[in-house]
């Protein structure tokens, strides 16, 4: 049996590929981020649930392209814009 280092690496499907998707996850990637460094600074662990986070948005345009709907994802209640619950 051959090494995988020793492989040549798979060839990029370009039609496979979502510039869309890439974007928001780029968002995505950056939320958890700041997450994760307030929860740090708050010493906070991370298997510690959150009741919810209040995201800054600087316009409506980023408000949706982040999936802000002004909608508490749980169903429960009605929440401000700029929240998302995990409640």
């Amino acid at each position: 049996m051959e090494s995988v280092h020793l492989e040549t690496s798979p060839k990029t499907d370009t039609h496979t590929i979502n510039p869309e998707l890439e974007h928001r996850m780029e968002h995505v990637i950056r939320i958890v981020g700041l997450v994760r460094a307030m929860r740090m600074k708050s010493n906070l662990k991370v298997r510690q649930p959150l009741r919810k986070i209040i995201l800054p948005v600087k316009s409506e345009a980023d408000r949706k392209e982040i999936g802000i709907d002004g909608r508490c994802h749980h169903g429960r209640n009605k929440c401000k814009a700029d929240r998302i619950c995990g409640g």
